[in-house]
Order: C-alpha cells, then sequence, then structure tokens
C-alpha cells in the first residue's frame, strides 16, 4: 500500500465493535497502524512501538493465547510484544480507511 498509515491489523474482542470504527479506537479491539509504526489502543493512534511500513512489506502477527500476548513481525523481523493481558474469544481484523488493498495468509507453520 502506498498510504500506510491507512492500515491497522489486530485485534477484535468479543463484545460490540462497531464495524464503522478503526482497531484501537475503543477498548474492544486492538490494533497496529502500519504507515506510522505505532500501536492503536483504547483510542490512542499514536503510541510508540514498532517499524513503519510501506508498499510490499510483509505484516505477521503472532497470537500467544498461554502468554496472552500480540506480537508483531515487519517482513519477518520481530517488533517485540505489542499487547498482553489478551482477551479471549477474539478475531483477526484489518481496518482499511481509504480504498487500500491487502492480502492475508493464514500460514500453518509460524517461524
Amino acid at each position: 500500500a502506498t498510504n500506510g498509515h491507512n492500515i491497522v491489523i489486530g485485534l477484535v474482542f468479543d463484545g460490540g465493535f462497531e464495524l464503522c470504527e478503526v482497531l484501537g479506537e475503543d477498548n474492544n479491539s486492538v490494533g497496529f497502524n502500519c504507515g506510522r509504526g505505532t500501536k492503536c489502543v483504547g483510542g490512542d493512534f499514536m503510541v510508540p512501538y514498532g517499524q513503519p511500513c510501506g508498499a510490499g512489506d510483509v505484516v505477521g502477527v503472532k497470537i500467544d493465547f498461554g502468554d496472552g500476548t500480540v506480537d508483531f513481525f515487519r517482513n519477518g523481523s520481530p517488533m517485540g510484544t505489542a499487547f498482553t493481558g489478551l482477551q479471549r474469544p477474539c478475531y483477526a481484523a484489518v481496518s482499511l480507511i481509504n480504498a487500500q488493498q491487502v492480502s492475508l495468509m493464514f500460514p500453518s507453520k509460524v517461524p
């Protein structure tokens, strides 16, 4: 995507997420703002976290239900733990703000 700040990748928790919201806009979701390299949680979209992503980058997400953590990867390189205290159930989600395009892959093995 040429305008990666319009893409937020993350999770929606069971309990009332509105489809018109951006991930991280409320307490029922969290996300990683690809273009800014920031976390989105509780309405704050500028929480420092990782590295910005651009066209051609691959963003990976690791959900560890045992530890209750969420980690993101950029082109296979870990950016560290973004969120702790993971709630269940949760659902993978992507917010596209302005006609962005993404491809989703669900590998059977995670490095």
